[in-house]
């Protein structure tokens, strides 16, 4: 499918996003991801990491119960809390390892991006970032979308107090 979407972009530059759920639907893990990256000579790779995996299972789990995993700048947000299922330090942890398994492979030249230093206020912070690092001359852009879940956890959480009892005193 990568190869197909390569092909049909022709000369211009391609890209595209790889998250471990896209790997875990097809059966290939982070080590095989990247042999297949480097077997097809790509040069470039920007690693977008979030720093705080709680909000990642948060906003997925707000996005499946709500069908709504973008929004424009404007709309407004779903409002409601929910009762988020299954917190583990583990799930938490398949997150760092999957980070980490990517970034091993990976030439220590590659832009490293995250989202609460460079999205989180200004998204043209890491456009600008990645703009530079492609070699590109960055263009004025407008920002299309905004946050799907900008509460605060106690405010989103009907179980605030039982996730927060849960990864008392770990890294999260």
């Amino acid at each position: 499918r990568i190869f197909n979407k390569q092909i049909r972009a022709g000369g211009k530059i391609f890209g595209f996003e790889m998250k471990c759920w896209h790997l875990k639907r097809i059966g290939v893990d982070s080590e095989q991801a990247m042999c297949f990256l480097q077997r097809q000579k790509y040069k470039k790779h920007i690693i977008l990491e979030r720093k705080n995996n709680l909000r990642v299972l948060v906003s997925t789990h707000v996005a499946r119960a709500t069908a709504k995993w973008h929004l424009k700048v404007g709309e407004k947000p779903v409002s409601g809390k929910i009762k988020l299922q299954k917190v583990s330090f583990q799930s938490l942890r398949s997150f760092d390892q999957y980070f980490a398994e990517i970034k091993m492979p990976l030439p220590e030249n590659c832009l490293k991006i995250t989202y609460e230093d460079d999205i989180f206020q200004d998204p043209k912070i890491a456009y600008k970032k990645i703009a530079d690092y492609l070699g590109l001359k960055p263009r004025d852009v407008e920002v299309r979308y905004q946050r799907t879940c900008p509460e605060a956890l106690p405010d989103l959480l009907l179980n605030f107090g039982e996730v927060r009892d849960t990864l008392l005193g770990t890294e999260y």
